[in-house]
């Protein structure tokens, strides 16, 4: 029995040993979990599919902690447009205001994001993700580690922009409850919404497509942060 677990995770493994045995929990990486989940996400109405319990203990502890004693700086954003400031975003009409939230400010020495970035660049990854895709992937285009507090949204967006093939958010924060506000909402045609609950831990997959977007609800909550890593490939 072993010998046949080796046997079904060593593609994985020897393609990026980081990758598979310090970074993402084991229950994702056996045989066949990269065409399962990329069955799943096909089948999905919405083009999405959940991960839970997608890090092993210690990366997520690693990358609570940044995201705990990280600085950060506002970004606000209108349609067509993008970044602008705060005065800009609060006198444009309504319809054209896309959001707020926190970003984090990245460290001059390697962090431990910028870790991540490095494994999920790896061709194992690559293969991993390209499995659930079910297509080629180039290489990964951007990591970005965010933050939302009271009063910060995302309204209805794609994320189709750039050669993108394939998009994941994972949720950092220690605790959620329905009441905190945040979750992460999915709109494709005539089909109804999916609200997804931000759980830790969870990694959520989705296909970038023009007709596929999404939103992250407002923050309800007055003392609670919801951290958030989204990475995408090309």
């Amino acid at each position: 029995m072993l010998a046949w677990t080796i046997a079904t995770i060593l593609p994985i493994v020897l393609a990026a040993p980081t990758f598979g045995m310090e970074w993402i929990h084991q229950e994702h990486l056996h045989a066949g979990a990269g065409a399962r989940h990329g069955a799943e996400l096909a089948s999905s109405a919405q083009h999405v599919v959940v991960l839970d319990r997608f890090l092993c203990p210690n990366a997520l502890a690693r990358l609570q902690a940044r995201m705990r004693s990280g600085s950060y700086r506002t970004v606000y954003n209108l349609r067509g447009r993008g970044r602008c400031s705060k005065a800009e975003l609060e006198s444009a009409h309504d319809a054209l205001r896309l959001g707020c939230y926190l970003d984090l400010e990245p460290l001059a020495e390697r962090s431990v994001e910028q870790e991540l970035a490095h494994v999920l660049s790896s061709a194992g990854a690559l293969e991993y993700f390209g499995q659930i895709a079910r297509q080629e992937l180039g290489a990964l285009s951007t990591i970005n580690c965010s933050a939302h507090e009271h009063g910060h949204y995302l309204r209805t967006h794609s994320d189709s922009d750039g050669g993108r093939r394939l998009c994941a958010v994972l949720y950092l924060h220690p605790q959620w409850e329905p009441a905190f506000g945040g979750s992460l909402v999915f709109n494709h045609g005539l089909h109804l919404p999916l609200r997804i609950d931000p759980l830790c831990n969870r990694l959520v997959i989705f296909e970038p497509g023009a007709g596929f977007t999404h939103a992250v609800e407002p923050v309800t909550h007055p003392h609670w942060q919801r951290w958030s890593l989204s990475f995408w490939f090309v």
